[in-house]
């Protein structure tokens, strides 16, 4: 299993999280068609790794940076590679 510890600079606070690949398959499978924020919000609440960072999370989400946060680890926790269909 795949871990990364990732650090997000958020204004001036730093928010260390700890991403797997069963959390980030857990929040891949939750988000549906409809429902985005809240398994993003989820995602990231697991994830964080000092608990007492939870306000400054918190803060983060109430002025709407939820999807930002989440895509900002997904994108830094999956790797870069280039996939093609060869016919």
């Amino acid at each position: 299993m795949r871990t990364r510890e990732i650090i997000l600079t958020v204004g001036e606070n730093d928010l260390k999280f700890k991403v797997d690949t069963t959390e980030y398959n857990r929040y891949l499978d939750e988000m549906g068609m409809t429902d985005k924020v809240v398994p993003a919000e989820n995602f990231l609440r697991r994830t964080l790794v000092d608990k007492e960072q939870r306000p400054l999370l918190d803060e983060a989400c109430d002025d709407g940076l939820t999807l930002e946060l989440a895509g900002c680890l997904v994108k830094e926790f999956r790797p870069q590679v280039a996939i093609t269909v060869k016919k």
